[in-house]
């Protein structure tokens, strides 16, 4: 059974913050820069941590590197990662005819001068302001043709706002697909929302991809995003959300005490085939309501999902240390690591 928000489309800031996590290259052209955004390296932990709560990732195309491309292109130019359920499409590019005249439109008609007046220190050059246009377009058009929703942070919906009148025209959208096409997140709510740490880089983001307490976790805070989207203040939903998943974590670990502590053999009894002394049934009854309060605590713990990545990813750089160490330590002439004096 399939939950809300399933499949997401990174976009500004968070598209060019995942990108400086998976790549992070610059060179001359004013086109990497653009790409990742003024804030994609101070972003991209948070970044990555929000694309965790979703169960698949799709990007708009990029000339970035990507984990083990050439073990996972499904075609020539379609990449599809199972294990991360991260994909990217190559074959149509942010500088094709049809996205380079929707940025045309755009400044011709004036519809964005306001909010390039206003946000003028995110673009240093018109290549800048043409770059941002003309990925906005296709991470539109990817979100359509795989039926995501687009994520993005508060500066993105004013452009998406401004620009879906010329975009929706392009593409058949129509006002109600518009509408329920963007999920934003602003950056500050993550600090509140406990997604501001981890993962710090490549390796923890494949560890909590590939973790299954957080996919767990995922589709809870999902349905708790679907619930909050259509309030007015989203974080506060949210919020509120996570307080009564946390007071109901709480009723179930004293459950959980209480049945380890005398059991519950009236509640059980009905269920349990008796063999042997009452005393023995009552406390096969005990371990099954503890076990059945253990397992909906867990359930309710999703709210923390920030520091349980957080642990995941410190779990992970410790062994991959651990590991180096040990290799280092059976190689000719190599004693282990070498501390600081």
């Amino acid at each position: 059974m399939s939950t809300p928000f399933e499949k997401i489309v990174p976009a500004y800031p968070y598209e060019g913050a995942l990108f400086y996590l998976l790549d992070g290259k610059y060179s001359a052209s004013p086109y990497y820069p653009g790409l990742y955004g003024p804030e994609g390296r101070l972003l991209k932990s948070r970044a990555a941590a929000l694309a965790c709560l979703f169960e698949e990732i799709v990007l708009s195309s990029a000339d970035i590197g990507l984990p083990d491309v050439h073990g996972h292109m499904q075609s020539e130019r379609v990449y599809t990662h199972p294990g991360l359920r991260l994909s990217m499409d190559w074959r149509t590019g942010e500088w094709s005819p049809e996205y380079e005249d929707v940025a045309r439109r755009l400044r011709d008609r004036g519809l964005v001068d306001g909010l390039l007046k206003k946000h003028g220190h995110l673009f240093d050059s018109d290549f800048a302001v043409k770059q941002f246009l003309c990925r906005l377009a296709l991470q539109v058009r990817v979100a359509l043709e795989n039926e995501a929703i687009l994520l993005g942070g508060q500066t993105f919906r004013e452009f998406y706002d401004a620009s879906i009148s010329v975009i929706g025209k392009c593409f058949g959208m129509s006002t109600s697909d518009a509408d329920g096409l963007l999920l934003t997140f602003k950056s500050k709510d993550l600090d509140i929302l406990g997604l501001d740490f981890s993962p710090s880089d490549l390796d923890g983001f494949v560890e909590i991809r590939a973790e299954s307490t957080i996919r767990a976790y995922g589709t809870e805070w999902r349905e708790a995003i679907a619930a909050a989207s259509g309030s007015e203040n989203m974080r506060e939903a949210l919020q509120d959300a996570m307080e009564k998943a946390m007071d109901q974590e709480a009723v179930a670990r004293r459950a959980k005490g209480a049945f380890e502590t005398v059991g519950s053999f009236g509640n059980f009894a009905s269920l349990i085939p008796v063999v042997g002394s009452a005393a023995s049934a009552a406390g096969i009854a005990a371990d099954a309501g503890a076990r059945v309060a253990e397992a909906a605590g867990d359930a309710y713990h999703w709210y923390a999902i920030g520091s349980k990545m957080s642990e995941i990813s410190v779990q992970a750089a410790l062994r991959r240390r651990r590991n180096a160490n040990q290799k280092g330590a059976h190689e000719p002439g190599v004693h282990g690591p070498v501390e600081d004096t």
